[in-house]
């Protein structure tokens, strides 16, 4: 199956992402579930004590627990999309070889990777995010200031944070996308899965940003006009305003469902088209890749109890003679002898007195 990616076009790999994704629907649902319920979780954890209400040390006690259970999901909802990610992403090719993988199998197949994964998503937050916080923290100065400008100032703000900060954003991440099917699939270091990342895509960035806008922006763009609707219509109702977590839950609702399609959708595709782009310029198919054809064979550890390159060699015993002098011979690699010589030189052999005859 793999060998026809090379071939296909973006249309091409746009269908068989959708064929394997409703082939597979319950196992790449049940996979983006976890991240989606921490994402929920994290809104709900939002909703914080007024800040006008009474003061007193139970209320400080409470905001702040609030912000710090906040803080808590949020970190933990990072570390479920990063690792759920590499599910899918391996999850995918092993369908492509194997043909039938499970949610528990796709996820055993991540453990030994989840360190190097969380490592590549926030490189891969770091390394493209860094122009669009630069321009933000050059611009709100002047946008506290646009209360003095009036007609084009607004316009101009958004401009530039659009030419300067967006637009090198998004092309930086299109380098990046990649990283996370290297990391899982050739089983590589976080650094490693980035370079591999540029490597590949070098020469398909618009094919990469097709595939990131077309699997990402129809469902942004539907749950962001529901969430729009959500908070026009809900926002005034009584029950809402005194339960705040349940309008938080009711708003987020269709970010999360939306992304049980769009996320596992996207990895999909990006899984498909860096195995297209590493059998195009590497040659080397997914199963080869699987199989280990790209992992450095580790350098072999030898023991006592194990064979080594010395087995064959021809044992000599050292030569002993009068300039012989203590030498540990075992660290030339023979036995665990040390020859030890007192300087000593032997009694001299004392010869007999000459026999007397005994008179007669």
């Amino acid at each position: 199956m793999t060998r026809s990616l090379s071939s296909l076009s973006l249309i091409g790999i746009l269908r068989k992402s959708v064929r394997i994704f409703v082939a597979n629907i319950l196992l790449f649902v049940g996979l983006a579930l976890l991240p989606g319920l921490a994402d929920l979780a994290g809104k709900m954890a939002s909703a914080h004590p007024s800040e006008y209400a009474e003061t007193s040390t139970l209320h400080s006690l409470l905001f702040f627990l609030s912000y710090l259970l906040s803080f808590v999901v949020w970190v933990i909802g990072i570390v479920l999309q990063a690792y759920c990610a590499g599910a899918i992403c391996i999850a995918t090719a092993r369908i492509l070889t194997e043909g039938k993988v499970t949610i528990g199998s796709a996820l055993s197949a991540v453990n030994p990777r989840a360190i190097r994964l969380i490592w590549v998503s926030l490189m891969q937050a770091l390394f493209g995010s860094w122009p669009l916080w630069i321009c933000l923290i050059l611009v709100v100065p002047i946008t506290l200031q646009m209360d003095l400008l009036h007609g084009w100032g607004d316009w101009i703000v958004y401009g530039l944070v659009i030419v300067f900060g967006v637009i090198p954003t998004v092309t930086l991440v299109l380098r990046y996308l990649l990283a996370t099917s290297a990391c899982v699939i050739e089983n590589i270091s976080s650094y490693s899965s980035i370079e591999r990342s540029i490597h590949l895509g070098r020469d398909s960035r618009w094919k990469i940003f097709w595939v990131f806008l077309l699997s990402i922006g129809p469902a942004a763009a539907i749950s962001i006009a529901l969430q729009w609707e959500i908070e026009r219509h809900l926002s005034s109702l009584l029950f809402f305003v005194h339960y705040p977590i349940a309008f938080r839950v009711v708003d987020k609702l269709p970010d999360v469902v939306f992304g049980l399609v769009s996320i596992p959708f996207l990895y999909i595709l990006l899984t498909l088209l860096y195995l297209q782009l590493l059998e195009q310029k590497d040659g080397i198919s997914c199963s080869d890749v699987l199989n280990g054809a790209l992992t450095p064979p580790k350098p072999l550890l030898y023991d006592d109890e194990e064979p080594g390159p010395w087995d064959d060699a021809i044992y000599s015993e050292p030569e002993v003679n009068e300039d012989s002098i203590g030498i540990p011979w075992s660290m030339f690699g023979a036995k665990d002898a040390v020859l030890n010589f007192e300087d000593e030189t032997e009694p001299e052999e004392q010869i007999p007195p000459p026999h007397k005859e005994q008179k007669a």
